[in-house]
């Protein structure tokens, strides 16, 4: 009918590395295939579901990082209000390694995690608008087997006339399925030898201010501020700051 939908999506994405020692441990496939069905409540919004089937295999030389998934998602969609649309959906995934015999004592094949996805514009007035979003799921690793990511965003923009201004933040927490291990090297200073096994969790941080002015419906000069920076309680090494500046004049025709 005119409010009920159903549809199936697949996919195939191959990952490469140009250094042969990355490449044996990182090349990789994904594919994944699915559906997703939902039911219209209301003429601009409408509520669903879904359910894929993940597959992952690395190359020979990382066999215990191949694992299959599923992951089931719900949630609603659309124009929730004359002011306020966008996307809110959670869900979860299950994820089964195979077998490796390089696995350390005790580290589980199977894990489940609760994942999230959300976009909100709300627009208070004709030249303003403010975009929410959060996100949480799982992410490849290249030490470790997989990361769980959480990331929350807020942008905020205004328009006075020819001039538009941006503000934006994030916050994102990758926390590390297994430990890792840093090998022992020697100080010179000191001459002593040692390295590091511990559990990893980076915070990094994200904050942007920008500027546009319109001198013609062709031509739009721009000037943009960010900072970035992680902090890792693994290894102050894992730390660092960012600082980008850019001006640009955009001219089209």
């Amino acid at each position: 009918g005119d409010k009920f939908f159903l549809g199936a999506d697949a996919q195939d994405t191959r990952v490469k590395y140009r250094r042969p020692d990355l490449a044996a441990i990182l090349d990789h496939s994904e594919q994944s295939y699915g559906f997703k069905t939902g039911y219209k409540v209301q003429p601009k919004t409408k509520v669903f579901g879904a359910m894929h089937r993940g597959l992952t295999h690395y190359s020979a030389g990382r066999r215990g990082a191949n694992h299959k998934d599923w992951m089931a998602d719900f949630g609603v969609e659309g124009e929730f209000t004359a002011k306020l649309k966008g996307r809110m959906q959670t869900g979860f995934s299950h994820r089964a390694y195979e077998s490796d015999d390089r696995a350390t004592v005790g580290q589980s094949s199977k894990t489940t995690n609760w994942t999230v996805g959300m976009g909100l514009n709300y627009k208070p007035g004709e030249r303003t608008s403010i975009d929410l979003s959060a996100t949480r799921g799982l992410s490849e690793g290249t030490g470790v087997r997989f990361y769980v990511s959480n990331t929350a965003a807020l942008a905020i923009s205004h328009d006075i006339g020819r001039l538009g201004m941006k503000a934006d933040g994030s916050v994102t927490i990758d926390k590390y399925s297994d430990s890792q291990t840093i090998p022992a090297t020697v100080n010179p200073a000191t001459g002593l030898a040692s390295g590091l096994t511990a559990g990893r969790r980076d915070d990094t941080y994200n904050a942007g201010f920008g500027l546009t002015y319109k001198f013609a419906d062709w031509l739009t000069a721009s000037a943009d501020y960010r900072h970035m920076r992680r902090h890792s309680i693994f290894t102050w090494e894992y730390n660092y700051k960012d600082n980008q500046t850019s001006v640009g004049l955009k001219a089209a025709f």
